[in-house]
């Protein structure tokens, strides 16, 4: 029962939209890191206070992000190359 509907979102996911499902999720959390980056900066910049709770949270959206957007990009060309061949 749940190897056909696994199988189902997988080929969704993976192969029909990559980058509907992976890549803007993932442009969406490198914009919340990119948020959080202009939060510290105007933290620092107003209190000379470098928050380590912060640069943490920037690093880790932003990191999520770039996998994931290059992840569906990656995911996008070779369900692309597959239509192609006709497989």
């Amino acid at each position: 029962m749940f190897d056909g509907v696994l199988n189902t979102v997988i080929g969704l996911v993976a192969e029909k939209r990559p980058l509907l499902y992976i890549g803007l999720p993932g442009f969406i959390t490198f914009l919340i890191g990119v948020f959080f980056g202009i939060l510290l900066l105007q933290q620092y910049n107003q209190t000379r206070y470098f928050s380590l709770p912060y640069a943490m949270l920037v690093l880790i959206f932003m990191m999520l992000g770039a996998i994931g957007l290059f992840m569906g990009l990656t995911l996008n060309v070779i369900a692309g190359l597959r239509r192609k061949d006709g497989k």
